[in-house]
């Protein structure tokens, strides 16, 4: 239901919007962002690189991509410590957007067993290879 998604995306935001995560979001910042200034941290060429984006995905990076110390996500130490008392709808989707990486993908290549080159859109990365068996 969309208003769990809602809520538990709440849930999270706020959860790894705590200070004991401060540390850990500073150093998210510094890794995902490097020594730019904030002005230069997007590329005004590409449409989806505007300033309030490149927020967003960093958020996002930090609260489900990066490993905090001790090797977990915020996401995952969420629902380590909150499952219980999440409801069944807000538990599934946060579990679902923990293993997942939802992304715009450029298709670069299909190769002949049936695996695909993939570049990502957001952000500068290599591009990625999917296994037909995935």
């Amino acid at each position: 239901m969309p208003e769990d998604r809602v809520a538990a995306l709440s849930e999270l935001v706020s959860y790894g919007g705590r200070s004991a995560f401060s540390e850990d979001r500073g150093l998210a910042r510094r890794l995902y962002f490097g020594d730019r200034p904030p002005d230069e941290r997007h590329d005004p060429r590409r449409p989806t690189a505007d300033a309030d984006s490149s927020v967003v995905r960093f958020s996002f990076f930090f609260l489900v991509d990066f490993r905090i110390g001790g090797g977990d996500t915020v996401i995952g130490q969420l629902l380590r410590r909150l499952a219980g008392s999440l409801s069944i709808g807000r538990r599934a989707y946060l579990e679902l957007l923990r293993d997942s990486y939802p992304c715009v993908f450029e298709i670069l290549d299909v190769r002949a067993d049936g695996g695909l080159t993939l570049g990502i859109l957001w952000v500068e990365s290599d591009p990625v290879q999917v296994d037909s068996d995935c």
